[in-house]
């Protein structure tokens, strides 16, 4: 593991690995600089402050990606738990439906992260994004199905197919993005946490408008179709100009070992660790509201069903507004340091979790007013805790790891934290909708927050180490 910073970053420097900031090309008496391919005068890359309105227009668009996989796997949070209760479904086999779309993204992260270069921007996002529409449109007709048994597995594998999909073509146009854009990663990941939320912020409410209106099918058919129209059309913004293309294979050839970027080498890293247990903790939070909540408005708090969305929007708008707000900040003080954030945003989730039932035993009142507030703490510890965690992982990747600035890297760092953040929507859903069938939500989220809270502590005990006894700071 590397956990000494100023030794790490020294070597390289020493050693000849040294990244430039200017034009991103590597310097190295062991390395052939032909073979990078980088620095090519028909792939410029984009360092300027002032960008081509093509290249606005380009990151804009493949931005929109960034929303079919939330809105597809919210879009039936506020309805389909309580549907499935008909079919005689508890809150824990809710929870392993919701967990297997994360047990499928997590697989797809590990096999895809580092092979978007090859398989080609357009594959990736065109021909993978239809496979993960096609899914969603075909769990529009699940409720045919008369077995009880057939409707479960088919419920199962069109999330697989959901999630596979869509994660692919996901993770492919946040690379482009934030290679575009790469002067400005902390606003990139602010967006992104923004446009996350957004589909988390449509999911619910779309799901339990068009429930409550037009029934079943109509929540599948439309996040179905949304999310085919964003797949052909950000097919016309993937092109690969101006990053190296496919064929060169620059990091196969010149980065090898622990400086090709790959999750493994990337979560070599003390702070990439914790920061991945982090996102497992904050996402897990998440999940375990996603698959309880909806239940616990209707059944506690007497919401009807197509209320209920309305509530949902809460978390994603709190998190939408801190997530910019606090990349906007990293990005023009130095006195925001990042990791930091990122330590204190999950204090900010321990705190909210005994809020979002509440937790009567704490002796905090059963009023909806409270469990508000405990969701809107939840969202804003999202945004805080995604943004800075990402960026993070991104200048580890660079200046400690001496990563080149690569589409490859961009894909990697990005499926690391989802992919840490799919687990955390393994153990959400699971650990959550056992706790809450036995002890109700609000003492299930207090106990997943004391679950999490021995982590935290030594989070916090790392970092004040790096500061005070290292004296590094990312």
């Amino acid at each position: 593991m590397v956990d000494d910073y100023r030794d790490d970053f020294n070597k390289y420097a020493k050693n000849g690995h040294v990244i430039s900031r200017s034009n991103s090309t590597v310097s190295s008496d062991k390395m052939d600089s032909n073979k990078l391919d980088i620095d090519d005068e028909d792939q410029p890359i984009i360092d300027k402050d002032k960008y081509s309105t093509w290249t606005w227009i380009k990151g804009i668009g493949l931005m929109q990606m960034t929303l079919p996989p939330g809105l597809c796997q919210t879009v039936l949070m506020s309805f389909f738990p309580i549907v499935v209760q008909k079919r005689g479904w508890n809150t824990l086999e809710v929870g392993a439906l919701i967990a297997v779309f994360s047990v499928a993204r997590i697989i797809t992260y590990m096999l895809c992260g580092n092979k978007i270069s090859n398989m080609g921007t357009r594959v990736a996002i065109g021909v993978w994004g239809t496979v993960g529409s096609v899914g969603v449109l075909a769990f529009a007709f699940v409720n045919f199905i008369k077995s009880d048994a057939w409707f479960t597995a088919a419920c199962f594998l069109l999330r697989i197919l959901e999630a596979v999909g869509l994660s692919i073509a996901y993770i492919a146009s946040y690379g482009v993005v934030v290679r575009l854009f790469n002067r400005h990663q902390a606003v990139v990941s602010g967006v992104n946490v923004t446009m996350v939320n957004v589909s988390r912020t449509i999911g619910p409410l779309v799901g339990s408008l068009l429930y409550s209106h037009f029934g079943f099918m109509a929540p599948f058919l439309f996040s179905g179709g949304y999310s085919q129209f964003l797949s052909i059309l950000c097919c016309f913004f993937a092109s690969t100009k101006g990053l190296p293309p496919k064929s060169s294979m620059p990091i196969g050839d010149a980065f090898t070992g622990r400086r090709k970027p790959s999750l493994i080498n990337l979560n070599r890293n003390v702070v990439n660790i914790f920061c991945g247990i982090g996102q497992m903790f904050v996402m897990g939070g998440i999940a375990l509201f996603d698959t309880a909540y909806a239940v616990h408005l209707h059944s506690v708090f007497h919401v009807p069903i197509g209320l209920i969305g309305v509530y949902f929007i809460v978390p994603s708008i709190s998190s939408m507004f801190f997530g910019i707000a606090i990349s906007k900040v990293i990005q023009h003080f130095k006195w925001a340091n990042p990791l930091a954030i990122t330590v204190g945003s999950l204090w900010l989730g321990i705190f909210s979790l005994q809020f979002i039932g509440p937790t009567t035993s704490l002796g905090i009142p059963l009023k909806l007013g409270f469990s508000v507030f405990g969701i809107f703490l939840l969202g804003s510890t999202m945004g805080l805790f995604y943004t800075s965690s990402l960026i993070v992982q991104t200048r580890t990747a660079l200046h400690v790891l001496g990563w080149p600035e690569h589409l490859d890297t961009y894909t990697v760092t990005i499926a690391s934290l989802r992919l840490c953040g799919s687990m955390g929507f393994i153990i959400g859903p699971i650990l959550g909708g056992f706790l809450t069938d036995h002890f109700g939500m609000g003492n299930a989220a207090s106990i997943f927050s004391a679950v999490g809270a021995p982590f935290i502590v030594a989070f916090t005990i790392y970092v004040l180490y790096m500061y005070f006894a290292l004296k590094v700071n990312l």
